[in-house]
């Protein structure tokens, strides 16, 4: 499946121009840069968040579109598929079998969430900064919103 696309993808890219390569790469621009205008202050966030930190990411990027052309992408599609010098393919081959039951479980370790509204039936805040105190706060993740906006 992925080789019969990148066949494809070498068949279409040979009859590619370079004029209708920069029409894409002037698009892809458009619809990244209609993004930043956005998520700028969002993005810079995500890059310290993923430990990249590379902040000017986007500078980059268009540097290097800009200088794409057709030749190029030909000679990095020809080396890096479909049997070019720097291709390289993993196959996975998964087995299953069922998992032989437990002839026992040890509850000694088993935290129960609820055992506290056992012992106690009734549950009141009665101090808000203390309860928020002992809340468990989830590390934060790069949000959705960039998809969503493409979408």
């Amino acid at each position: 499946m992925i080789d019969e696309f990148l066949r494809f993808f070498k068949n279409d890219l040979e009859k590619l121009t370079e004029e209708e390569l920069d029409v894409y790469k002037e698009i892809y621009l458009k619809s990244r840069s209609h993004e930043d205008d956005n998520f700028e202050d969002e993005e810079n966030w995500y890059q310290i968040i993923d430990h990249n930190y590379i902040f000017d990411f986007h500078e980059q990027e268009i540097l290097a579109l800009k200088d794409i052309n057709v030749k190029k992408l030909s000679e990095w599609l020809a080396d890096y598929t479909l049997n070019g010098s720097n291709f390289r393919k993993l196959s996975l081959h998964i087995v299953g079998n069922i998992p032989k039951k437990a002839k026992y479980v040890n509850l000694e370790y088993i935290n129960d969430d609820h055992q506290q509204y056992k012992l106690n039936k009734y549950h009141y805040i009665t101090n808000v900064e203390d309860y928020k105190k002992k809340l468990f706060i989830f590390p934060t993740e790069r949000s959705n919103k960039s998809l969503q906006s493409t979408e």
